[in-house]
């Protein structure tokens, strides 16, 4: 006999919110693959070069966009403890990747880009350099976020501030630059 869960443990889960940033992560994925169908669409007896390359460019700047939003909305996944929406936030990253990328291989910038690097080698002494400052920065939000998550408490719906390290209610705290923090510490931080 399979062990039954408790009735305010199932009503607790399908309360939970679904994080708005972690849909529209998914809806520009789903945008950038309805592009990139419309622009294999073109491939028939209509077909124009330069619409096609048009389409195509579009696929890439909303796959860009995707993996933006998809970025914001881990981000913000991780700073509301109460929402869910990973796997919408997965399903948008998978998408924009497979479409940008479909997008890349048919406009011939993917292989512009190796061309590029083949034959000019110090662009990746710019690139990697500059690719590893901007995942550096990017970490720095990553330690804040850790902090708040190791810090929250669910059974009794509290996190630590990260100013007066204090357990309060997470309805009272807001994320601010420093980190999430309570009203007396966002006053006393000039963030009120």
């Amino acid at each position: 006999m399979y062990a039954q869960e408790h009735p305010a443990a199932i009503n607790r889960q399908e309360t939970r919110p679904v994080n708005e940033a972690s849909v529209r992560a998914l809806q520009t994925g789903l945008a950038g693959v309805a592009l990139l169908f419309v622009t294999l669409a073109t491939f028939g007896p209509w077909f124009d070069y330069r619409l096609a390359f048009a389409l195509t460019l579009g696929t890439m700047a909303v796959s860009s966009l995707g993996l933006w939003r998809a970025d914001l909305a881990l981000h913000s996944l991780r700073r509301h403890p109460l929402e869910r929406g990973s796997a919408g936030v997965g399903l948008g990253i998978l998408l924009s990747l497979i479409s940008g990328g479909a997008a890349a291989l048919l406009n011939g910038t993917l292989l512009l880009a190796l061309v590029v690097i083949v034959q000019f080698p110090p662009t990746l002494a710019i690139l990697v350099p500059t690719v590893l400052v901007l995942v550096g920065l990017h970490r720095g939000r990553h330690r804040g976020e850790q902090a708040f998550r190791a810090s929250v408490d669910l059974s009794r719906g509290t996190a630590a501030c990260a100013g007066c390290r204090l357990p309060i209610p997470l309805a009272e705290g807001q994320w601010r630059g420093r980190g999430w923090l309570c009203l007396p510490c966002r006053v006393a931080g000039g963030e009120g």
